[in-house]
């Protein structure tokens, strides 16, 4: 298995150091929290919840800072602040704190999920949000609660994709996991990995076709705008984390934590509910924009999951064999 090292813009350390690291005032605890979602995303009003609750909460004994719309960097970037506790916490995609833990990517497999019911059944509340949750903690990262960063889509800017022969050629851009640059290079991509905060600028530029992303995150970054043509593929899933430095949750009294938990699922159980809904919104306001959606016919679904099924083969020895063992068991290989 070719292995890649992908080389992430990471933000300054001064830029990270001004989040605080845990600051306690006596009794008081102030938490930053960062996020790279865009402010009409469904993950900007649950940190505002979030906050408002944590505050109410504990009577301010637990302050909450927020750090929004990507200022303190990507979400690689924010997974290892948060890992080193010079950002107390985040609400970061899966596949954004994979680059603190690869294990964690296994949730990625391209069509590994068939629709949301099967995420929510074996992802919030099953085998898989739990394996990630245990491998974070062994990172120092303690997940309080998993929201929904959405299935995958793809758009560009050069030709309609109604099958897998159309993907042959184009420069994509993949979010930087091996797990989906292999599958789309399998396809005959051409596939350039950049963090999110990096792809409206590469779209407006040429230096890529299109990119991979969910309806409302390709919505809320503003990628339609340079985009002519989307299909729905739903070839992964990804799901966000809320997640705090395991070392930050130890300091915080138990009283306290207890408020903080119940404010996390809260503002968690928002996002998942709101994301969803905000999809039809969201892919209403792509179309007013100018982009057309089209549609994969049975034949080419096929294509794309036997693809997928290759990947799947060649990371056997990259995942931890229980996990591959549990997604056979419960979701099959099809």
């Amino acid at each position: 298995m070719k292995r890649r090292i992908f080389v992430l813009v990471i933000a300054s350390a001064l830029t990270l150091a001004a989040c605080g690291g845990g600051a306690q005032d006596g009794d008081s605890v102030e938490l930053s929290l960062g996020s790279a979602a865009a402010p009409t995303n469904a993950m900007t009003p649950s940190a505002e919840q979030f906050k408002k609750d944590v505050e109410e909460g504990t009577a301010g004994r637990v302050k909450v800072v927020l750090q929004l719309n990507g200022v303190v960097g990507d979400e690689a970037t924010m997974s290892e602040a948060v890992q080193r506790g010079t950002l107390e916490a985040g609400i970061i995609s899966d596949f954004g704190l994979s680059a603190v833990e690869p294990k964690i990517s296994v949730a990625g497999l391209p069509y590994l999920f068939r629709d949301m019911d099967e995420v929510k059944e074996h992802y919030y509340g099953g085998f898989i949000g739990e394996y990630n949750t245990e491998q974070l903690a062994k990172k120092d990262i303690k997940v309080l609660a998993w929201g929904d960063n959405s299935f995958r889509a793809l758009s560009n800017s050069k030709r309609p994709v109604t099958g897998a022969d159309d993907i042959k050629g184009l420069n994509l851009r993949v979010t930087p996991v091996p797990v989906l640059v292999d599958f789309f290079e399998a396809l005959g991509a051409k596939v350039t990995p950049l963090p999110i905060t990096e792809v409206l600028t590469a779209l407006q530029q040429g230096l890529v076709d299109g990119q991979e992303n969910g309806i409302n995150l390709t919505a809320s970054f503003g990628f339609g705008d340079v985009q002519k043509h989307m299909t729905v593929t739903n070839h992964s899933y990804s799901a966000v984390g809320y997640v705090i430095n395991a070392k930050i949750w130890d300091s915080i009294s138990s009283e306290d934590q207890a408020v903080v938990q119940k404010a996390a699922e809260d503002a968690a159980a928002f996002e998942i509910e709101q994301n969803i809904k905000d999809v039809e919104t969201n892919r209403a306001k792509l179309e007013d924009a100018g982009v057309t959606f089209d549609e994969l016919d049975a034949a080419s679904v096929a294509t794309l999951r036997a693809e997928a099924q290759k990947v799947w083969a060649e990371y056997e020895d990259e995942f931890d064999a229980e996990i591959l063992d549990q997604i056979d068991a419960s979701l099959g290989s099809e």
